[in-house]
């Protein structure tokens, strides 16, 4: 068999058991070879597809002896949504630690968190409250110097509003595209606009459990909570190289709105109590005439505690 004295990886965070197995073989058929892996563990966002995110965080145990060289530095986007971003993602412990620069100066607040009244009858009107909104921002960027891109992305192809190619007729000043979060990784633009980050089964984070199947197959992952979720959600927010825009339901914010607002102080959720069954947020829901508590996780979580008159 051929014998190698290099093997390079790129994406080594995606590296699958199949293809471990791959590459130790490789390995032990080239006495001598030097493996070189270049990955960022906290992009790791396709187990879907196989991968297994501890042949990285654990590499030397994998490989054995390596020397790590760091890339400290991103051109990417500007240190406020760095700082932001940081905190967030390194919330779980598994993930290996980083003290990341950015040249990039803030010239403007680098999130602004839109909370929409989304609990209208039928989705054309939800549709239309988010369309509205989605065009005053583009209305709002439009007006500046330059052209701009930017990019539209929801966690799920759904998420696409209705009658996009109407906006980007009104804007025509603006290169605007739609991808979900997982699709979006590895591309940048000016600015984003993140749609639905709500809490619910098609939420962001998704509660959509795997397939009982697919756990067969699959490597189990790490036990921090909705750890590839909040990978996926860091990915989406360090697409803009200045500004992130995120649209929310009111009544049904995700759980991981409240906690990168107070992180970084860059805003407040309306908080009551805490969840009895879960620890989520307790928010106020309007049902058949009656105002109750309900848990942000909703449907997940399906407290509800009646409000008192006042």
């Amino acid at each position: 068999p051929k014998k190698y004295k290099y093997i390079l990886v790129d994406e080594f965070q995606d590296m699958s058991v199949g293809r471990y197995e791959l590459l130790r073989t490789l390995l032990v058929a080239s006495p001598g070879c030097k493996l070189y892996a270049v990955g960022d563990d906290w992009q790791s966002i396709f187990r879907f597809t196989g991968s297994d995110i501890s042949i990285m965080t654990n590499f030397t145990k994998q490989f054995g002896y390596s020397y790590q060289s760091k890339i400290s530095r991103t051109y990417r986007f500007n240190s406020e949504i760095l700082g932001a971003t940081s905190t967030f993602i390194q919330q779980n412990q598994g993930q290996i630690k980083k003290e990341l620069q950015s040249d990039m100066v803030a010239s403007e607040q680098s999130f602004e968190f839109i909370g929409l009244n989304l609990r209208v009858s039928g989705r054309a009107h939800r549709e239309m409250a988010k369309w509205e909104k989605l065009d005053q921002i583009l209305s709002a960027l439009g007006s500046r110097e330059g052209d701009l891109e930017v990019f539209l992305i929801g966690r799920y192809h759904h998420n696409r509003p209705d009658d996009f190619q109407e906006l980007e007729r009104r804007h025509p000043r603006i290169k605007l595209s739609y991808f979900t979060a997982h699709s979006v990784k590895g591309l940048t633009c000016d600015y984003v606009i993140l749609m639905d980050v709500d809490s619910g089964q098609f939420g962001f984070p998704s509660e959509v459990a795997d397939d009982p199947i697919l756990n067969y197959l699959l490597h189990e992952g790490d036990s921090y909570e909705n750890a590839e979720e909040r990978r996926v959600f860091y990915v989406a927010l360090t697409r803009a190289r200045h500004k992130v825009f995120i649209l929310f339901d009111k009544l049904a914010p995700s759980k991981f709105l409240s906690e990168l607002m107070d992180e970084n102080e860059i805003g407040k959720l309306d908080k009551g109590r805490k969840c009895p069954e879960c620890g989520g947020e307790m928010v106020l829901r309007h049902i058949k005439s009656r105002n109750f508590m309900g848990c942000s996780n909703y449907p997940h979580c399906k407290v509800l505690i009646p409000q008192m008159a006042s």
